[in-house]
């Protein structure tokens, strides 16, 4: 394992040896910290979406069609998980 500054490299050759081929692995802390807040957003976002969908199947002015509560939940998951998946 070499290490320059705050990025890892790790360099595995288990069976690619034989064929003259190198598989290099890359690994950045901070990357990695930016991508774990990312996604930490992203699913507070998509409780609280849920959580606010929940409260309204109980008051009289909430959505209580089931039609309607799982476009609702589609509409979270594409709102949600699509940004997560672009970045």
């Amino acid at each position: 394992m070499k290490t320059r500054r705050l990025y890892c490299f790790v360099i595995f050759t288990p069976n690619l040896e034989a064929a003259g081929e190198m598989r290099l692995y890359y690994h950045a802390p901070g990357r990695e910290l930016k991508e774990t807040g990312i996604n930490q957003r992203f699913c507070t976002r998509f409780e609280a979406g849920l959580k606010k969908l929940a409260d309204g199947l109980t008051s009289s002015r909430g959505a209580n069609h089931p039609e309607v509560i799982h476009e609702r939940i589609g509409k979270l998951k594409q709102a949600s998980f699509c940004r997560l998946c672009r970045s």
